[in-house]
């Protein structure tokens, strides 16, 4: 194995190594997507959009407003077209169509740009691919009306007499999501107590101490 190592060239050694790396984190997200670890991505901001893989609309009955969402999950955006799922899909594809370049005689500027352009299209697949899959699973708009009188439970303290937000999990429409909320308590909500969706003001969750 080690003889074999070094027989490698340090430009097979590097993308090699990319290869391993990758893959390995691919077959872990693989495996996690699998056994539903990796698919909570439903930290939003109240009045915005959801994260599920891609975004969704939260209706109101006049309005509605867009943002990105937060992730506390295994993927994260950084803009529209950087997920960690799509870099992992783009080095995939750049290594091992390198190293497969490289087999082929191309020198390595050639078989480094070749891989490039094979690592774009991976990525581009990938998001697309997850795109589908989310929007074909998707409910449609989520109505924010439709959490009032339901219960959750705080997971960021929410300042008393709507001073500062909070955030708190519940099910809206099904779908367990961690949202924005404020209360008109004189005093603060701590992490972990339950409380009540009163109402809705200006796309917000206003919540108070469940009984």
């Amino acid at each position: 194995m080690e003889n074999w190592w070094v027989s490698l060239s340090g430009a097979e050694q590097f993308f090699l190594g990319i290869a391993v790396f990758f893959t390995t984190i691919f077959i872990c997200q693989t495996l996690m997507l699998l056994f539903g670890l990796g698919d909570h991505d439903s930290d939003i901001d109240s009045g915005h959009d959801f994260d599920h893989g891609v975004d969704h609309d939260i209706g109101d009955d006049s309005t509605s407003s867009e943002t990105d969402s937060d992730s506390e999950s295994h993927e994260f955006h950084i803009g529209q077209w950087f997920t960690v799922r799509s870099m992992v899909a783009f080095f995939l594809g750049f290594s091992w169509s390198a190293l497969g370049f490289l087999d082929l005689g191309y020198s390595t500027l050639v078989s480094t740009l070749l891989g490039i352009l094979v690592g774009i299209a991976m990525a581009s697949i990938m998001l697309f691919v997850f795109k589908t899959l989310s929007s074909l699973s998707s409910d449609g708009t989520i109505n924010l009306k439709n959490a009032i009188g339901t219960q959750g439970q705080v997971l960021i303290r929410i300042s008393a007499n709507k001073t500062k937000p909070g955030k708190i999990s519940l099910v809206i429409q099904g779908k367990l999501m961690d949202i924005d909320a404020i209360t008109t308590e004189t005093t603060d909500i701590v992490k972990g107590e339950n409380v009540r969706v009163d109402e809705i003001q200006n796309n917000q969750l206003i919540v108070s101490r469940a009984n």
